[in-house]
């Protein structure tokens, strides 16, 4: 389960990383956010995702979410947020990104997916006990201080994923100084709190 939880996030990562970090998919629908708008983290923006997503389908559902942290100021703060939904019977997928920092939205369109790519099980935001600020809280009493105190500009995302009738939140730590780099991974039981395979390798960070 372990060694599949790992691919699984990865795979995630990759696709929420073209979102958070590239945003190049075709065609993408760009708004700027309303004033009084002021989302900072994934339950805020997730009825404006889920508009969203009801739009292209009222069968959507939420397969995955992930937010960006960046270190400053001493604390973590949100710098994007992405929703990936599923209709799991057209066998499509779309990527939904909020930038915090340019506060512009994105819409992807809808792209074709094989199972084997993107599960067909949902996340639930809303319904575990345990949520994306008690999951970067425990992942940071575990591996999040060293990062801080080894490596230079520190960031972290942070994405859910569902397994079954698990709940999994995966971060990935990096670095951008000497390079841009992974230098730590943890896994989060989403409904116990318990931590999955910490991956320390904060030693890059002094090469």
């Amino acid at each position: 389960m372990t060694r599949f939880v790992e691919r699984c996030s990865q795979g995630l990562l990759a696709l929420l990383a073209v979102g958070l970090l590239v945003g190049c998919w075709p065609r993408t629908s760009k708004e700027r956010l309303a004033d009084d708008f002021k989302p900072t983290s994934l339950l805020d923006g997730y009825p404006y995702a889920v508009q969203k997503a009801n739009q292209w389908s009222p069968k959507a559902f939420l397969e995955g979410a992930s937010v960006g942290y960046r270190w400053q100021d001493h604390s973590w703060k949100p710098y994007g947020l992405s929703y990936v939904f599923v209709d799991a019977e057209q066998r499509e997928s779309m990527l939904i990104v909020i930038r915090l920092d340019t506060r512009v939205a994105e819409t992807n369109p809808p792209v074709q997916i094989e199972y084997s790519q993107v599960s067909t099980l949902p996340f639930f935001l809303l319904g575990n006990p345990v949520g994306e600020a008690e999951a970067l809280e425990i992942a940071h009493k575990v591996l999040g201080d060293r990062v801080v105190l080894k490596c230079r500009n520190p960031e972290v995302t942070l994405r859910g994923r569902g397994f079954g009738e698990h709940q999994y939140w995966g971060l990935s730590y990096t670095a951008r100084e000497p390079l841009w780099r992974v230098v730590g991974e943890v896994s989060v039981d989403a409904i116990s709190g318990e931590v999955l395979t910490p991956e320390d390798l904060t030693h890059y960070c002094n090469e």
